[in-house]
């Protein structure tokens, strides 16, 4: 339905689909996508269950800047109950990802990434598996992840509450 509204083109960006033919998790999905885009180039993935109105022009500049593996759209939240938490040092560099925190507050994963895919091939993947857990927090200690924080409006649409909230957000005067 998506392919058919939006199409091949939007504006001059050329949009290429990648399809799972089962489900394959967040890294799983990656990999069948980057095989389609083949190219050292740096690739933008966002998920599709949230969003977060942040500049990609700020994301793109920090990763060029800190010659980063992969940067990651951070935005603060008052309640993280429902996300892990996200530590950075003075340089942005991430340090740490923590579990999700009951009451917590702080910077979260917005679910907006620029990824070296050279960066993303030094290592094995399973067919399924997840991006989160599986590349970023595994091989934190090996990779240039650096956290870029943002201030736009953000929702993650996986629960119905903030699903409603995103249909106001997006309604049409």
């Amino acid at each position: 339905m998506i392919k058919k509204v939006i199409g091949g083109t939007h504006g001059e960006i050329c949009i290429s689909y990648s399809v799972e033919p089962e489900p394959l998790g967040t890294g799983g999905a990656i990999t069948l996508a980057l095989k389609k885009h083949n190219s050292t180039d740096p690739v933008w993935i966002i998920n599709g269950d949230s969003f977060f109105n942040c500049s990609f022009q700020a994301l793109a500049d920090a990763h060029a800047k800190r010659a980063a593996d992969v940067t990651i759209a951070l935005c603060h939240v008052d309640d993280a109950d429902r996300y892990g938490l996200v530590k950075l040092d003075e340089n942005h560099f991430i340090t740490r990802f923590s579990e999700k925190t009951p009451g917590a507050s702080g910077l979260i994963n917005a679910g907006i990434y620029l990824l070296d895919p050279d960066a993303f091939y030094r290592f094995d993947h399973k067919a399924k598996f997840s991006f989160e857990k599986d590349f970023f927090e595994r091989h934190l200690m090996d990779l240039r992840i650096i956290g870029c924080p943002q201030s736009g409006y953000f929702v993650d649409i996986g629960v119905p509450e903030d699903y409603e909230k995103a249909k106001g957000y997006f309604k049409k005067d």
